[in-house]
């Protein structure tokens, strides 16, 4: 499901460089496209063992194998990649001019909603068995562990592109 949906972005990516007229970029943003194209397939599934990780050893309490924790990591990136998809699609109609403003606008909102997806996903799978502030610090922790971790991934990969 996972690679049949990241085929379905990578479609309507093609899709919105295709109708959506050329603009000049720096090289610096030139640079980020490319280092992001070439290393999207890892990126992408290097967050799946990274949140399953993150999860196991921030929500100890209760005492879920490893295995599980990988399942909800798997979840949250469906649920990301779906609200990709979803962007992709608000940005081709966005192309339109006569909505091209609130498409924009709602466009905003879906990458927000993609930035929260994976809070939402161990808020609703853990919400039963955690206080709201002791869930709501294991949440935040597991956003500056995972807020590390991609720094250091993408150091580690703009050294090697």
């Amino acid at each position: 499901m996972l690679l049949i949906l990241f085929g379905f972005n990578v479609l309507s990516y093609h899709y919105y460089e295709q109708f959506n007229p050329a603009q000049v970029l720096s090289d610096d943003i030139s640079n980020v496209k490319d280092f992001f194209s070439k290393y999207s397939k890892i990126i992408l599934f290097v967050i799946i063992p990274m949140l399953a990780i993150n999860g196991y050893l921030i929500f100890k309490k209760l005492k879920l194998n490893i295995a599980e924790h990988f399942i909800i990591a798997t979840v949250s990136l469906l649920g990301i990649l779906i609200l990709f998809l979803l962007s992709d699609i608000v940005g081709l109609i966005g192309l339109w001019k006569p909505v091209s403003k609130i498409f924009n606008f709602i466009d905003k909102i879906i990458f927000g909603l993609s930035i929260l997806f994976p809070a939402i996903t161990f808020w609703n799978a853990f919400k039963k068995s955690y206080s709201k502030p002791g869930l709501l610090w294991r949440v935040l922790a597991l956003y500056v562990l995972m807020g590390i971790e991609i720094f250091v991934i993408f150091a580690v990969l703009y050294q090697l592109y």
